[in-house]
């Protein structure tokens, strides 16, 4: 079994349900296989067999279509971001080295590449490029083991950082998903963002495998997609707590979607699960939260109902050994905050660029780059990113937990902690806020807030003002950005 490997099977059995909704077009199985046995052959007539074919196009049909065909020839397909600097696209691309770049930008410099235009991202547009070419006749056997994915998350160059999975460790990871939430071909799967989100690209993929109707969106807008899951009657969402976040504030404005039963919200801890916006919008909908990387897909589950402390991210997925060690590598005990190392078959290849370092146990399992615990129950947390971390005054420090306490103030609406150099503390403790209202706030009163839930090394005495609040593609803080503007001085301090 591949990924997409089902799409023929549905295109036999059911030719004119619909596959896929993207932004009002529609395209049944049976379409579907056709454009991508046609776009197959398009593809073989572009660059050499197996090389690697690199997607350089926004959020569209296109992008999906040329996803889900070049992945079914057996052929890598490689995702980049339509969002990056063209410096950094063009050096992941000469890192890289795909046979063909299709992209929208006549101007990035890259050795052979198709320039679409916006006509041809939808997928009647894409069709018609195609022109007279024949459908491919019968799909190549694909080695299971092969990677057809390449996707990118921070790097620590300040370019994404590439890897790559193979089929095999998807298709398990949709088994995984089946044993938790159990769709079928009757569902319909909203997954309403950006398919350079491993979240949202994996939705696609499982809707394809299953059988299910996927809706997708070039971009999200909260009050169209309440409106999108009530109408096209959407039982189960695939989101981030950004865009959960963003559905809440629209709830007065939108009608329910009683179609909704599942909620599933992964990306960043999630603390919304007795959202009152959200109740009113999906209100016989159940929540789910999952922890994961896209370097590991599944790693723990927490459903609505489970004895999960809120402050959890839930117990492992089934086939997932979840381990706590220190630094030298020995086994912590439960309690015990270290660094979290995961083991499972859905682990993936390798990292595709060179800033990537696969770090491993003796057993096998990965790093993920968190800090955590698990209780004496299973249930994990994730307390901190080791790449976040700040020594003050020879302690050390997890941004995450000062963030969280300061997130309960009742005036902030977005907070970021960050480190900067400090020639007696080695780092001293900054806060930039977002205020969540006209009325502002007081420093003094956020330190003494701070101080009833922190001790005094954990808490900023200093704090700035970011009204503009700069966040990833996936909805998360940048905190690269965030401490940009502060090294520049573009951030207005709190008196």
């Amino acid at each position: 079994m591949i990924v997409g490997g089902a799409i023929a099977t549905y295109a036999s059995a059911a030719p004119l349900q619909s596959a896929i909704f993207f932004d009002g077009e529609t395209i049944n199985w049976l379409a579907l296989e056709t454009l991508l046995r046609k776009l197959a052959n398009w593809l073989a007539t572009q660059a050499p067999s197996n090389a690697p074919v690199a997607i350089h196009l926004p959020n569209s049909p296109a992008l999906a279509a040329i996803f889900l065909a070049t992945i079914r020839m057996g052929r890598e397909a490689q995702i980049l971001d339509t969002q990056w600097p063209q410096q950094a696209s063009e050096r992941l691309l000469d890192e890289l080295k795909p046979a063909l770049v299709i992209t929208l930008e006549s101007e990035l410099a890259c050795r052979a590449k198709i320039v679409l235009t916006h006509d041809q991202l939808s997928f009647s547009g894409l069709s018609q490029l195609m022109g007279p070419i024949a459908a491919l006749e019968e799909w190549p056997e694909v080695d299971a083991e092969k990677d057809f994915y390449t996707g990118f998350t921070s790097g620590s160059t300040g370019l994404p950082k590439g890897y790559r999975r193979n089929h095999r460790s998807w298709v398990r990871s949709i088994a995984a998903a089946q044993t938790q939430f159990a769709l079928d071909e009757r569902s319909v799967i909203l997954a309403p963002g950006t398919l350079t989100h491993s979240l949202f690209l994996f939705a696609l993929a499982y809707a394809m495998q299953i059988g299910a109707t996927c809706i997708l969106s070039r971009t999200f807008r909260p009050d169209h997609l309440a409106e999108i899951a009530r109408t096209q009657k959407a039982d189960v969402l695939f989101s981030v707590p950004a865009q959960l976040t963003l559905l809440s504030k629209q709830s007065a404005n939108c009608e329910p979607a009683f179609s909704l039963r599942h909620v599933i919200s992964s990306g960043s801890k999630w603390r919304g699960r007795d959202d009152p916006g959200l109740r009113k919008l999906f209100p016989v909908a159940k929540f789910s939260e999952f922890y994961g990387a896209s370097e590991t897909s599944f790693i723990s589950i927490a459903h609505e109902g489970d004895a999960i402390p809120v402050d959890s991210v839930g117990r492992a997925f089934d086939g997932v050994d979840i381990s706590i060690r220190d630094q030298s590598g020995t086994l912590l005990p439960p309690g015990a905050a270290g660094r979290i190392f995961v083991a499972s078959a859905m682990i993936f290849t390798e990292y595709a660029t060179a800033d990537g370092i696969i770090e491993r146990d003796n057993n096998c399992a990965i790093a993920v780059g968190d800090i955590g615990y698990i209780d004496e129950a299973g249930c994990l947390y994730v307390t901190g990113r080791e790449n976040r971390m700040i020594v003050t005054s020879e302690k050390n420090l997890f941004p995450e937990e000062v963030e969280a306490v300061l997130a309960l103030h009742e005036s902030i609406q977005a907070v970021a902690v960050i480190g900067a150099p400090d020639d007696k503390r080695g780092e001293r403790v900054l806060a930039i806020i977002k205020p969540a209202n006209a009325a502002g706030v007081k420093r003094a009163a956020l330190i003494k807030h701070a101080r009833r839930h922190l001790p005094l090394f954990k808490i900023p005495r200093h704090f700035f003002i970011a009204n503009d609040w700069p966040t990833t593609r996936s909805g998360k803080t940048d905190f690269q950005k965030l401490a940009a503007l502060w090294r520049e001085g573009l951030l207005e301090p709190l008196s």
